[in-house]
């Protein structure tokens, strides 16, 4: 596992104050240093307070079965006969679980990414601000 695979330090104090209370391997110190390579963080608290490092994919999965927010990376080729498997770019969606509205977010703005992780990280994002909004 890669620091990609792990939500960044601002995810991790947002979805802590949500509410996200998952077991997890990992957690930022009082330094906002990610820490914990082995060892298992339980508390919604973090460990004396400290937020838990959730991966990509539990953060995904604890959005879509806890808060209804369904997020898709995926690869994109601007023109089907012009793939450049060499160069792929990856984008993501979101889905609201509870009203199926598809929130096309970097779809229809034309954005992508390098990395499948980094579109996974920016999906986080804006599933985020949308629960913001919400409040």
């Amino acid at each position: 596992m890669t620091h990609e695979d792990i939500c960044t330090l601002e995810q991790s104090k947002e979805l802590h104050r949500l509410g996200f209370d998952w077991h997890c391997h990992r957690l930022y110190n009082t330094f906002d240093v990610l820490i914990g390579e082995a060892s298992p963080f339980y508390s919604n608290e973090g460990f004396y307070n400290m937020p838990l490092a959730p991966t990509l994919a539990q953060a995904t999965k604890w959005l879509r079965d806890v808060k209804g927010i369904h997020i898709t990376a995926d690869i994109y080729y601007p023109k089907w006969r012009e793939r450049d498997y060499t160069n792929p770019k990856y984008l993501y969606s979101i889905t609201l679980i509870s009203s199926g509205e598809l929130v096309k977010c970097d779809v229809v703005r034309g954005i992508y990414y390098k990395s499948y992780e980094e579109a996974l990280s920016k999906g986080i994002d804006r599933a985020l601000e949308i629960l913001k909004e919400e409040k």
